[in-house]
């Protein structure tokens, strides 16, 4: 009957802070990762947490913005449950906010690599337009949402706001509770 922060405080009590730490980087990059690649199906049944405090996401069946039945109904940017922000020490705590200096970094760091990257989709869209995450939609369409998601437009201090907005949505996203109690419904993977 544990829940996810007391199975941090327990599991290794001697290396918890190191733990939570990972789990702050590691939330970050999955953050990113799932708002630049529009990934879905973020149930808990998808996500695991390595024994030294990672998350890792391991099911990217729907990406680029397909989602399970082409519901759409994961509308919150990326994941951040109660329980993660538990881990983090609450929103207003050190660590959240490292959290989210973390992300901010990485939009700005990402930007510099969005060519490689849109190549690539490009790439595998033209080699592979039977992928799910192309069939039916245009390379182009596919590629415009993929830049929108970069947000060119703004400032380094304009991403500041971003990321405060992005965080602010995810945190407060009931689809992303309903989400996870639909799967404990139909699946049995625990919220």
């Amino acid at each position: 009957e544990w829940d996810l922060n007391t199975f941090y405080r327990q599991f290794d009590s001697n290396n918890c802070e190191e733990a939570q730490k990972n789990f702050a980087e590691s939330l970050a990059g999955y953050s990113l990762v799932s708002y630049i690649l529009d990934i879905k199906d973020r149930h808990n049944g998808n996500i695991l947490i390595d024994i030294n405090g990672n998350i890792i996401h391991i099911d990217f069946g729907f990406i680029l913005g397909i989602s399970p039945g082409n519901l759409r109904f994961e509308s919150s940017p990326f994941k951040i449950t109660n329980e993660y922000i538990q881990i983090l020490d609450g929103v207003n705590s050190s660590m959240f906010q490292y959290f989210k200096s973390l992300l901010l970094r990485g939009f700005i760091e990402i930007r510099r690599h969005y060519d490689k990257l849109s190549q690539m989709i490009e790439i595998i869209g033209k080699g592979h337009p039977d992928l799910a995450c192309f069939n039916g939609r245009s390379i182009n369409d596919v590629l415009n949402a993929f830049k929108s998601r970069f947000h060119f437009e703004c400032t380094d201090l304009d991403y500041f706001n971003l990321v405060e907005d992005l965080v602010r949505e995810a945190t407060t996203n009931w689809r992303t509770t309903q989400y996870d109690y639909f799967q404990k419904l139909t699946n049995d993977i625990s919220p």
